[in-house]
């Protein structure tokens, strides 16, 4: 008698909880807003889109052509740079040593730094003080006219030292 009791209030809210959730009854049509459209304009306004689409997806196209054709030739003026150097380095086998040994200490300053960072609070503090800084930079450099004006011939002298 217990289940049949379970089974019948099971019924009972799943009945009650259908009939929370009925469907909205529909405007009738004459009381609707929405205007008709006519198969034509509806037509007309896709061709349109079709046709913008086409013109975007053409420009995005020329567009990433180009970029790639710049990044080539920027990669391939790069690469020439590097074996000129390469072969104008007269003690390759320290060259090599030197390359090695700075990614070795990459490789631990890098695990250093993660075990740092694993210590509780010393995170945030890290944080904290990155912010402090970099609003130090903005207020310090970055706040008149002629301070900017300064940073950024110092950047680009750096940058043409650099060849960019």
């Amino acid at each position: 008698m217990a289940s049949t009791l379970v089974l019948g209030s099971r019924v009972t809210l799943q009945r009650t909880a259908l009939a929370r959730h009925t469907l909205p009854r529909p405007i009738p049509a004459s009381r609707t807003t929405a205007r008709a459209f006519k198969t034509e304009d509806v037509s007309r306004s896709v061709e349109e889109s079709k046709q913008q689409g086409a013109k975007l997806l053409e420009s995005a196209k020329l567009q990433t052509e180009d970029f790639a054709g710049t990044f080539s030739g920027k990669a391939e003026e790069a690469l020439e740079a590097a074996k000129s150097k390469w072969e104008a380095t007269r003690d390759k086998p320290t060259v090599m040593a030197a390359g090695a040994a700075s990614l070795l200490a990459l490789y631990i300053l890098s695990g250093v730094v993660e075990r740092i960072d694993a210590l509780p609070g010393i995170s945030t503090l890290f944080q904290l003080i990155g912010f402090l800084t970099t609003a130090w930079f903005v207020a310090r450099y970055l706040g008149s006219d002629e301070d900017r004006s300064r940073v950024h011939s110092s950047v680009t002298a750096f940058l043409e030292r650099l060849g960019f």
